[in-house]
């Protein structure tokens, strides 16, 4: 059972000024997390399954686009201790920050849906070509 914090204290996370990350990466994670709604333990949840029916093809381009480089993500792990204290996309890299290789297993995974996309295509204009003749 996810218990969510209130309104008020949510907003408070989405404004306080980030202690790390650079503020236009920043703001871009935030409109992501807003969009995805999902508590953070899921998203990394989702990322080491692989789980390829809750991860969108664009989802996973914006995770790679907007994380962080390497040593941001390291020193936001150091502050696990003042997680609360941190803007909302601080807190999401933080959880994200025990994945060792957050980005490139979003890379395979977002590989894989696009080539299965392909592939699916490539059946389905098969599958009417052989009927056609």
């Amino acid at each position: 059972m996810v218990i969510f914090a209130p309104l008020s204290l949510q907003l408070r996370h989405l404004f306080m000024p980030e202690k790390l990350i650079l503020s236009v990466c920043s703001h871009n994670k935030a409109i992501l997390l807003g969009s995805i709604k999902v508590p953070y333990e899921e998203i990394k949840r989702r990322i080491l399954e692989m789980d390829e029916e809750n991860l969108t093809v664009a989802m996973l381009e914006q995770l790679i686009r907007y994380m962080p480089p390497q040593d941001q993500i390291n020193k936001l792990a150091q502050l696990k201790d003042e997680y609360n204290s941190l803007a909302e996309p601080e807190q999401f890299i933080v959880v994200v920050s025990m994945l060792t290789r957050c980005v490139s297993d979003c890379r395979k995974m977002l590989s894989f849906l696009i080539w299965n996309y392909f592939l699916v295509i490539f059946l389905f204009l098969s599958l009417i070509i052989h009927h056609l003749c």
